[in-house]
């Protein structure tokens, strides 16, 4: 199998999403596969393509029966990631990218090694500060900066790390790291 993970880790606002829905837009191969969660839906989201929106009950049953790579309460809400859908990409070699927490990025390299790509996407907390207030997550500010510098300690167990500052900066050094996984169109 040659297909790939490629997972971005950074604390919220560090433009994780931003960098992946850019990629997607110039990379219609590259699959995005999104996250389960029990939080309630932005306006700007849509469900099955932002996220998968499911109630507390289909969460608790998604974990018996053993569905997810990974599964986490953050913020208040759960957050899972569907396993499944990855053993298929990975099987139909093709190319996944997905935002994560460090934990979960360790339980995508314990389960399929080598096949997965960490890339750290670090960010000044006080850029950070701006665009989160920016999209209206100011109460949670403070735990979001703490699971930041959680991340940032683990740093150095990434295969590679960019930095946000400027968004055209960051989004070439994406496409040069990864260049090399994804198959010209």
């Amino acid at each position: 199998m040659s297909g790939k993970i490629i997972l971005l880790i950074g604390g919220s606002g560090s433009g994780k999403s931003s960098l992946i829905k850019r990629l997607r837009t110039e990379y219609a191969h590259v699959r995005f596969i999104p996250s389960v969660t029990t939080r309630p839906k932005r306006p700007t989201e849509i469900d099955g393509a932002s996220y998968h929106f499911v109630d507390v009950k289909t969460f608790q049953q998604l974990i018996q029966d053993d569905g997810f790579i990974e599964y986490a309460h953050v913020h208040r809400a759960w957050y899972g990631t569907p396993r499944q859908a990855y053993v298929d990409v990975l099987e139909q070699d093709q190319i996944v990218i997905k935002d994560i927490d460090p934990k979960g990025a360790a339980n995508f390299k314990r389960l399929f090694g080598d096949q997965v790509i960490t890339i750290f996407v670090s960010v000044p907390p006080d850029l950070m500060k701006e665009r989160l207030l920016m999209r209206g997550d100011t109460p949670e500010f403070e735990a979001r900066l703490v699971d930041y510098e959680e991340a940032w300690k683990d740093r150095d167990h990434y295969d590679y790390m960019i930095e946000n500052i400027d968004f055209e900066t960051a989004y070439a050094d994406l496409l040069e790291i990864i260049a090399g996984y994804i198959p010209q169109a």
